[in-house]
């Protein structure tokens, strides 16, 4: 009965709560595995025009948390662009956030503006140019450090100067506060009917 009634319980606070825990959203406490997946759109005329997508994934293993609609920091990600300036410039890259490394195959380069704008393959001098490699960098440094914006369902819509879009995703097994505190009370009142003294009954003694 005890275990029915909670239950029925959560069944109930969770009818109530779903739009808090819309997949996804990282809304709770429990075990949460995390990913991003962005993508840039390129598109601005310095000297000379420049036109592509930049996109870059990132995961993050299970972990515990109190509460999991936070971004943790991530370790790891990888990295796709295709860019027309003046030729076609295209490829992948793994990025080691641990030690802000960019990993090609055998080769590691150190992770900065600098060595964005030569694997991207533009000219790095035009304006845009360094706002595009930076934009990137600030980006992989929010990921690294656990500053990007918070899991939702929904995503979010990449800040001007490129536009494009951002899902950040935390799934896994939680429960809601109200689930949680529900969980915890009636926890506490199974315990204390287990571990209640039972009265001490007394003979009635012959009249």
């Amino acid at each position: 009965m005890w275990l029915a009634i909670l239950f029925a319980v959560l069944s109930v606070i969770s009818l109530f709560t779903f739009n808090m825990g819309l997949s996804g959203s990282g809304a709770g406490t429990g075990v949460f595995s995390y990913r991003f997946r962005t993508g840039f759109r390129i598109s601005y005329d310095d000297d000379v025009p420049t036109l592509g997508t930049i996109d870059i994934e990132g995961r993050a293993s299970p972990r515990f948390k109190l509460w999991g609609q936070v971004s943790p920091k991530y370790r790891s990600a990888e990295i796709d662009w295709l860019l027309f300036q003046k030729k076609e410039s295209t490829g992948h890259a793994f990025l080691d956030l641990d030690h802000m490394l960019i990993v090609q195959g055998s080769k590691s380069i150190r992770l900065d503006a600098n060595t964005l704008s030569s694997l991207f393959g533009i000219s790095g001098t035009a304006h845009n140019d360094k706002v595009l490699a930076t934009t990137i960098f600030n980006f992989l440094q929010a990921a690294q450090n656990g500053t990007l914006p918070p899991p939702r369902h929904h995503g979010y819509s990449l800040p001007e100067p490129f536009s494009g879009r951002m899902q950040h995703f935390a799934n896994g097994i939680s429960l809601r506060p109200l689930e949680l505190i529900w969980v915890a009370v009636w926890s506490a009142f199974g315990l204390r009917r287990v571990i209640k003294p039972k009265p001490i009954e007394r003979d009635n003694p012959e009249r």
